[in-house]
């Protein structure tokens, strides 16, 4: 079922709150002493997710509906499952949660909270999931040309890379009985029993027998249009999408993690014309939207050319790296939001003291300028598009909010706050308080690829967290989840 729900940015939330808790955080009692409102007691620690009946009508359309009051939040104790994994050639400050627990939230407690809900009528479930993270990221593997090296790698950062990562959270829960890996069954140790370690280098999650259901959250590239990635891992394939169309396609040309971008935002508006965000706008600095699209590796454009010239003819003007000096800086998220046309407009225009050397250049040299100029501020690593078939089997709700005026109400984070204080990333990650997500998905879909949920049954489960990071994670390996009844 897809629904629209309205929202608001999360630093707006997070004033809101401060507000409300410094007009209600004490009385004047007549002019005596402030009275403090009561702490609320922490939910209770347990490894048992209880989801509670509601009506048909009555179901949630925003984490702070009243209607989670009827069941009970439980926090979830986390620790490391994976860390020390980086990822491969070319691919860049991507490994956030490398220290596990130590890293993630920069080395805070992640007071995972979660709540369930389920109807039976519409026969749907839905859980909720809240936990802190300081820094919220939305990026994954960014096209930078020259971008910043990573202090835990060795790779070389000159040409284009992939850079940074995006928040995330997984939910894990058993389709075949039995599901085992190495590491024991799904009953006994959770969703361990998917993971494999591959000749020690780390874990593919990939269960020796049987297979399982995994919900998937990403801030860069699922909660934009709504979904959860819903995937499956299977002794075959590993960890892959359920069937159908999936809600997001990988933009790199030729292949690499070094090729550049593939395609370009073409200058349209990006409204969103399906699923539960839709006729909401996304930001091109961050967000792809298919149809909206131009193909720039189908017209052979290349950066590298572009560089030459752009060294040649316009660094004296706008710096070596974009930074600006005489001419505006052109690495700041204002170029993110132009399009190749606008750029194109811009570098001709009569204004431009560089316009006659633009205009000597072919066309050809002109695209691969443009190209070249495009890698100062960065090209989104992925593209989003409309979900079918069992991978459009999961919707959410949140208060995240894509569009360019959400995006400019965030706050940048601080140098202070910056991961080895790499001042170069900071424009790409901004201040907020924690995630909270509801994740809703039919009882039943009758898809193989898919747990199926009996309201009589019990299902063990587990969830991950990652921060700025795909590969290590914090977590629980194994919950249960339960259906009290009406």
């Amino acid at each position: 079922m897809l629904r629209k729900y309205s929202y608001l940015p999360i630093v707006l939330m997070f004033s809101i709150y401060v507000v409300l808790g410094s007009i209600g955080g004490c009385s004047n009692n007549g002019g005596g002493e402030p009275t403090p409102t009561p702490t609320p007691s922490p939910p209770p620690v347990s490894d048992v997710l209880g989801a509670v009946f509601i009506d048909m009508g009555d179901e949630p359309v925003s984490c702070d509906d009243p209607i989670w009051d009827v069941a009970e939040e439980i926090s979830v104790t986390t620790t490391t499952v994976d860390a020390g994994m980086l990822y491969g050639d070319g691919q860049l400050n991507m490994s956030g949660t490398l220290g596990g627990t130590n890293d993630f939230n920069s080395g805070n407690p992640a007071n995972l909270k979660l709540t369930a809900l389920y109807t039976l009528g519409s026969g749907e479930i839905f859980i909720k999931a809240s936990w802190d993270d300081g820094i919220f990221n939305l990026d994954r593997r960014r096209a930078l040309y020259n971008g910043p090296a990573d202090p835990d790698k060795m790779d070389d950062p000159e040409g284009w890379t992939s850079q940074l990562n995006d928040d995330k959270i997984g939910l894990a829960f058993e389709i075949d009985p039995g599901t085992s890996s190495e590491f024991g069954t799904f009953d006994d140790v959770g969703c361990a029993a998917v993971c494999h370690n591959v000749g020690g280098e780390g874990l593919d999650m990939r269960p020796e027998t049987g297979k399982a259901d995994i919900w998937h959250w990403k801030t860069s590239r699922s909660e934009p249009v709504a979904y959860v990635n819903d995937q499956f891992a299977d002794p075959v394939g590993g960890r892959q999408t359920d069937a159908g169309v999936s809600i997001e396609s990988r933009n790199r040309a030729g292949g690499s993690n070094r090729g550049g971008p593939m395609l370009i935002w073409d200058g349209t508006e990006q409204i969103i014309s399906f699923g539960p965000r839709i006729g909401e706008m996304l930001d091109p600095a961050f967000i792809l939207l298919d149809g909206h699209l131009l193909d720039v590796e189908a017209e052979g454009r290349d950066a590298d050319i572009g560089e030459v010239i752009y060294q040649a003819s316009c660094a004296a003007c706008h710096g070596v790296d974009g930074e600006g000096g005489i001419g505006p800086a052109l690495d700041t998220i204002k170029y993110g939001r132009t399009s190749d046309a606008e750029l194109d407009a811009l570098i001709a225009a009569g204004t431009h003291p560089g316009a006659g050397a633009y205009d000597a250049l072919g066309d050809e040299d002109k695209a691969d300028l443009r190209l070249r100029i495009d890698g100062f501020w960065g090209v989104p690593g992925y593209y989003l598009k409309m979900p079918s078939g069992s991978a459009a089997d999961v919707t959410t709700i949140s208060a995240l909010n894509y569009s360019e005026d959400g995006i400019n109400s965030l706050t940048p984070i601080t140098v202070a706050q910056a991961p080895d204080f790499n001042e170069y990333l900071n424009r790409y990650k901004f201040q907020q308080s924690g995630h909270c997500v509801v994740m809703i998905r039919d009882l039943e879909t009758g898809f193989d690829d898919d747990t199926q949920f009996d309201t009589s049954q019990t299902y063990p489960f587990g969830v991950a967290l990652m921060d700025n990071d795909g590969k290590n994670h914090i977590g629980k390996t194994k919950l249960t989840l339960e259906f009290l009844l009406p």
